[in-house]
């Protein structure tokens, strides 16, 4: 057979012409041979011609196609004619104008921030739990705290005489002044506090202890001054005296060595932690205020004159150099600590005047309310003379550490919302 267009020769069954595409009308015969079966598309016609040669046919590549993304959605169903694609009757519909915004509704409380596009949600990581990890300072507080506890329930002196013209017996703790003994420990306990709060890395923690260090050391300092006193009367008596210092004394002496190392260590967490500073107002006014709470005590009263702070020509009275020596040292290091502690403006120094002013708040605090028998203030009393001598507080004193009080509670609340930011 042959098309009658081109005059090629064709096979029975034959729907097309391979040379010029004509339709062909179709055979009778109803089943499809070996050599009238549909060429694939891609096969040679040779392979058509030859029956013998096998047919090979080009295996489909199934990989997408270079550049392009290869479409994996199923094929959408047909629809009738003129029928819109809505959204019900076409999944695959890209979003326009009209489409309803998919409102996504956030239980988590993590605060957001601006961007152009809108608030996005901004994570905040919960602060890692800092582990402990000891520190020297540590075991040095808890030595300082044991020694103090022995100090105060045990003798510092004792005088004896046949006969004597002066005081004589013997002498604790707060026979020196009824409220020393709970000063004393409040100043270990507190360093104590700090420095385990150091063992977690609290830089302020180191503060606290550095300052009650100070605050020990001070207090001591006043301690070992008043004690003096009636060594020195006893030494200027007639009838001789036999004047012992117990290992008391000494312990007492090691508690305040004990202070100051704490403080020198303290140092070591004086940095800044990568925290902002504090307030430099408010640092002002405390370093201010921490100058009267440590002044007051020396305004002279009566006839004496600002002289009575180192030499006792005004006082009327003869005490030892160990005395002065004893309060200059108390009120020193309240006044250094506390003015050097604020006007860091760091949490290590807002640590170091809260911990140095622990002491003498309570002194001040049983001395103006008579709280005990005989309570001392601090650096003892006032330089007055013997007839304007009182152990109550100046008013400046009190006013100062009412100050001290207020603008340590005002840094310490803003340091906590800093924190919190």
């Amino acid at each position: 057979m042959q098309c009658p267009s081109c005059g090629t020769d064709i096979t029975e069954g034959q729907k097309f012409c391979m040379e010029c595409g004509t339709a062909l009308r179709p055979t009778t015969s109803s089943e499809p041979t070996a050599r009238t079966q549909a060429m694939p598309v891609g096969a040679s016609r040779r392979a058509q011609d030859d029956p013998t040669r096998p047919l090979v046919v080009p295996q489909p590549s199934y990989a997408p196609p270079t550049g392009r993304r290869e479409d994996t959605r199923p094929p959408e169903p047909r629809r009738p004619p003129g029928q819109e694609p809505t959204a019900e009757t076409s999944p695959w519909q890209p979003r326009s104008a009209t489409t309803a915004p998919v409102t996504v509704v956030s239980t988590d409380p993590a605060p957001t921030r601006m961007a152009d596009t809108g608030e996005i949600p901004v994570t905040r990581r919960a602060p890692a739990r800092r582990p402990f990890r000891l520190r020297l300072l540590l075991p040095l507080a808890l030595l300082a705290v044991a020694a103090t506890a022995v100090a105060c329930f045990t003798p510092l002196l004792e005088i004896t005489a046949t006969g004597a013209d002066f005081p004589v017996g013997v002498w604790r703790v707060n026979d020196l002044g009824t409220n020393n003994a709970v000063a004393g420990l409040l100043a270990a306990g507190t360093m104590v506090v700090g420095a385990a709060l150091w063992c977690f890395g609290r830089r302020w923690g180191a503060g606290l202890a550095g300052g009650a260090g100070a605050a020990l050391a001070g207090w001591v300092a006043v301690v070992i001054g008043v004690a003096e006193i009636p060594v020195a009367q006893a030494e200027r008596g007639v009838v001789p005296a036999i004047i012992d210092r117990p290992w008391g004394y000494w312990v007492l002496v090691g508690a305040a060595g004990a202070g100051v190392l704490a403080l020198l260590m303290s140092l070591a967490g004086s940095g800044r932690g990568g925290r902002s500073g504090l307030d430099p107002w408010i640092a002002a006014l405390g370093a201010v205020s921490f100058l009267l709470a440590a002044g007051g005590p020396l305004i002279p009263e009566g006839t004496a004159d600002w002289t009575g702070n180192y030499s006792s020509e005004s006082l009327q009275v003869d005490l030892p150099a160990l005395f002065f020596v004893g309060r200059a040292v108390q009120l020193g290091l309240l006044a250094l600590c506390g003015v050097v502690g604020f006007l860091l403006v760091r949490r290590w120094g807002l640590g170091l005047a809260i911990g140095s002013a622990v002491a003498a708040a309570w002194l001040l605090v049983t001395a103006a309310t008579d709280r005990t028998d005989a309570p001392i203030g601090p650096g003892y009393a006032n330089p007055a003379s013997p007839e304007a001598f009182d152990l109550q507080p100046h008013a400046v004193t009190v006013v100062g550490f009412a100050m001290v009080g207020f603008f340590v509670l005002v840094a310490v609340v803003m340091a906590i919302l800093d924190s919190d930011r």
